[in-house]
């Protein structure tokens, strides 16, 4: 029996590009001259605070110089980071052409995404979700993946129902919130695996 699906939802980093949490990670521990492995969890925990607006970009600098006790590390230098890293991420070309594809096969084709608004910002600038309609973004929405309140806003807005729904992520955990809400999901590899797993859903042409 085919299943009707009437949407496929799209993650954005660690799908459409590379996920950016490792690189502004990467960057910010050159700027307070410490170690990646002792930036990453540290930055993880912040970036997960500003994805539904716990705390905005100048509480997550504050807390970021009183952890690693850095009074000298300035602010203007770290914004100049956030802009190049959000801006030199490029979507993956295949995965333009596959949602373009989805669309003129009459799927809607959302993102749902886990983002701080100032990178949500320098991908409007890029139009990088002018592809996706509609986008939900996690800052603005004030929840974020893996709850599945998130999940459940974005079937009532596509007005349809759980099970018509597909939702592509890198993160099993992500997917589990999806899963509990009835979303059909699949864990993304790479484009080829993704179009593969789309046909075992009797999506085609793609």
């Amino acid at each position: 029996m085919r299943l009707l699906i009437k949407a496929v939802i799209f993650d954005y980093y660690g799908v459409m590009c590379p996920r950016i949490a490792p690189i502004l990670a990467r960057e910010t521990a050159k700027q307070f001259k410490v170690s990646y492995s002792k930036m990453t969890p540290k930055m993880d925990k912040l970036l997960d605070l500003m994805d539904d607006r716990s705390i905005n970009f100048y509480e997550y600098w504050d807390k970021l110089k009183k952890i690693f006790k850095n009074k000298n590390a300035k602010l203007s230098e770290h914004s100049k980071i956030w802009r190049d890293v959000s801006l030199g991420l490029n979507l993956n070309p295949k995965m333009i052409d596959l949602v373009i594809k989805l669309r003129k096969l009459g799927y809607k084709v959302p993102v749902l995404t886990n983002v701080a608004n100032k990178m949500a910002d320098y991908n409007k600038i890029k139009g990088r979700f002018k592809i996706f309609k509609p986008v939900f973004l996690s800052y603005k929405i004030g929840l974020k993946k893996p709850s599945p309140k998130i999940f459940l806003h974005a079937v009532k807005k596509l007005k349809l129902k759980p099970d018509e729904c597909i939702f592509i992520d890198d993160k099993k955990n992500y997917l589990a919130g999806a899963r509990a809400v009835g979303i059909k999901t699949i864990l993304f590899e790479n484009s080829t695996q993704l179009k593969k797993e789309l046909k075992r859903f009797g999506i085609n042409g793609v």
